[in-house]
């Protein structure tokens, strides 16, 4: 969902490179928990013999790499119609409520929707905040570029002069009021 996102919304050096930074991200808090997953795993597998503890290979089946992708990612050769879930999102501990065969969000989930909103409006604050300071550099700018104009004229009769200083003079004082 995140390269959809980009690819549809992101415009801009800028923009394109905070969000493939976010993406990164993602991408390594992924491969760093299916990481700890495997050694967990590797561990449980190695202990259960002399436990003599079989049952959790059903609870917590090996991960494959296919089986990391997104809720609503299909698998190769899958059709969006014909998606089927990964094991990952029907696995115990996922739900808050248990039900055989279908994933329900957990407040982990709503939790992790509700940062990822709120850091989403702490950086359109930020990027609002940002545009602010260029938008009144700008008209600081185009303000003394009007002071300038005033004075630009010349070989003009007094009361062209006068018309065009007043023009200028009344510009620049708009853009600096803004």
């Amino acid at each position: 969902h995140l390269y959809k996102f980009k690819d549809a919304q992101i415009r801009g050096q800028r923009a394109n490179t905070r969000a493939g930074i976010i993406i990164k991200n993602v991408e390594i808090n992924v491969s760093v928990a299916a990481e700890r997953y495997h050694r967990a795993w590797n561990t449980l597998s190695a202990l259960a013999p002399s436990l003599a503890r079989d049952a959790w290979t059903t609870e917590l089946p090996k991960l494959e790499e296919g089986d990391i992708r997104g809720m609503g990612d299909s698998a190769f050769g899958e059709s969006s119609g014909n998606c089927i879930l990964s094991w990952i999102w029907k696995a115990r501990g996922v739900a808050t409520a248990w039900m055989e065969g279908e994933a329900v969000l957990s407040e982990g989930d709503f939790a992790c929707r509700s940062r990822a909103r709120a850091n989403q409006w702490v950086e359109e604050v930020e990027l609002l905040l940002e545009e602010m300071q260029r938008v009144s550099a700008f008209l600081a700018w185009h303000a003394v570029w009007w002071d300038e104009q005033a004075t630009r004229r010349v070989g003009l009769d007094d009361a062209s002069l006068e018309g065009i200083r007043g023009y200028a003079k009344c510009q620049a004082a708009q853009r600096r009021s803004m």
